[in-house]
């Protein structure tokens, strides 16, 4: 088993300070002796609008040189809106990321069904799951296994002590 730093630990929105950038979130994963780093899929770590092939391959040499794995990415996305074009945007971001993915040489694109993003005001946002979900997320998983990767969990939000509600799926 590798144990990996999830880059969201040092966001900057769970403590006061500011965020670490990705380059140093992999030297302090080598300075408390982690294995590798999980890269959160949203600003100021890891959305694919801010990291071109060519800054994914850089960071990736960074975090080789240290020892370090890129683990995997977390999507952050959300296919729970029941307006078409929103979920089309999703998708649309998630192919995005998946590219994004496999520029940083990691194997794993960890997805989320229903997640709104953080949020301190509960109107704003429900975990409810729209129907037939599935047929969205086999459209974002197109093209996805020629680049030796893999969509490696969907979890899908809600009362965590609600079975339904959270599970682990690989889908290839």
């Amino acid at each position: 088993m590798k144990i990996g730093l999830y880059s969201i630990t040092y966001l900057g929105c769970w403590y006061r300070g500011e965020p670490l950038t990705l380059p140093e979130l992999v030297r302090t994963a080598k300075q408390f002796g982690y294995d590798g780093v999980e890269i959160d899929g949203k600003r100021p770590h890891g959305n694919p609008l801010d990291w071109p092939k060519a800054r994914c391959q850089e960071l990736q040499r960074l975090a080789s040189g240290e020892g370090i794995e890129i683990h995997g990415v977390a999507a952050n996305n959300d296919f729970s809106n029941p307006v078409p074009e929103v979920r089309e945007a999703q998708i649309c971001f998630v192919r995005d990321l998946i590219r994004m993915t496999a520029d940083f040489g990691a194997k794993n694109l960890r997805v989320f069904l229903a997640w709104w993003g953080i949020t301190r005001h509960p109107k704003l946002a429900s975990y409810d799951i729209p129907e037939n979900y599935w047929p969205i997320v086999h459209e974002t998983d197109l093209g996805f296994a020629h680049l030796g990767n893999r969509i490696a969990e969907i979890v899908v939000g809600g009362d965590s002590e609600d079975f339904n509600s959270f599970f682990v799926r690989n889908l290839t």
